[in-house]
């Protein structure tokens, strides 16, 4: 077998009900040429026996005591040999051309050290697709501009990058890899430190990722985010090599969440109705009556996955 061009990452907790979709996903993909890397990150239910059903030799199961998902997928990065890093979370789904579109773009720019697209959502509850992307709600920017610098400008403002995205193995080398101390933002703090560095990043046009939103995930718990990209953006407000514009809009950015979240403690009003909110009410203009023709076609049996 050829040398993968690609290295897969997914790390899984407990996610035995949707890790075998995810998998499916990749190895459906229209290119072959990639290695499939797996952290169990000390799961309690059945996800290691579910990942290990797959015989597929591009897979490897690696397992780990609980340590979180920023661990989990160091693990698989330093356990991997390709070139191309891509990642996926162990409740989504890539669409077939996934792979093969995100090595384009890179063949396509040699400067870019980073890729990434959007993705269409799929409503745990409801099994239909929501009208609205998922990185919409973040202001997803159609032509992020391509200077570095004033990328990681519109960066510090908000997280417009998908976890869902592909990055050079040496621009990993140079940046270093995923914080664990910015669990559940560690990919935000990831981008915001290959921007940092002075690498392009670029957006796929479209949607090439089926993103699962559930409300037991670990990125459903805003203050748990809000808390982590305080710390994520300190490592731009803290870095003498950033210019000092952005380290002061950074340094703003920390203030302002620190604010939100000494008005609102966990207990608020304000944080008990999104609660409810996100426990998808019946709202059905929030959802395509069918699916995208796209996913329809990868995924036929989406009311099932």
């Amino acid at each position: 077998m050829s040398a993968p061009r690609f290295t897969v990452v997914i790390p899984a907790f407990n996610t035995e009900a949707t890790i075998g979709a995810a998998i499916r996903s990749v190895l459906a993909q229209s290119v072959s040429d990639f290695e499939l890397i797996i952290v169990d990150d000390g799961s309690t239910d059945a996800t290691a026996e579910r990942a290990a059903a797959h015989s597929d030799p591009r897979l490897r199961l690696l397992r780990q005591e609980n340590a979180g998902p920023a661990v989990a997928r160091n693990a698989a990065i330093e356990a991997g040999s390709a070139p191309l890093v891509s990642f996926l979370d162990s409740d989504d789904l890539w669409l077939p051309c996934y792979l093969e579109t995100m090595a384009a773009a890179l063949e396509r720019d040699p400067a870019a050290g980073l890729v990434y697209t959007d993705a269409w959502v799929l409503d745990e509850a409801t099994r239909r697709i929501r009208r609205r992307t998922a990185m919409a709600p973040r202001g997803a920017e159609a032509r992020a501009p391509r200077d570095p610098e004033a990328f990681l400008a519109l960066l510090v403002r908000r997280n417009f990058i998908s976890s869902a995205a592909t990055v050079r193995r040496t621009v990993l080398d140079e940046v270093g890899l995923f914080d664990p101390a910015t669990v559940p933002a560690e990919d935000y703090g990831l981008w915001l430190r290959i921007a940092a560095a002075g690498h392009v990043c670029v957006r796929v046009a479209g949607n090439l990722v089926v993103y699962r939103d559930r409300p037991g995930s670990i990125s459903a718990d805003d203050l748990a985010v809000r808390t982590a990209a305080s710390r994520a953006l300190g490592a731009i407000a803290e870095n003498p090599a950033v210019h000092a514009p952005i380290r002061a809009q950074a340094a703003a950015r920390i203030a302002a969440i620190e604010a939100s979240l000494a008005a609102e403690p966990p207990d608020s009003v304000a944080r008990r109705t999104r609660a409810l909110l996100r426990r998808r009410l019946p709202w059905p203009l929030l959802w395509r009556i069918r699916p995208p023709e796209l996913v329809a076609r990868a995924f036929p049996d989406l009311d099932a996955l």
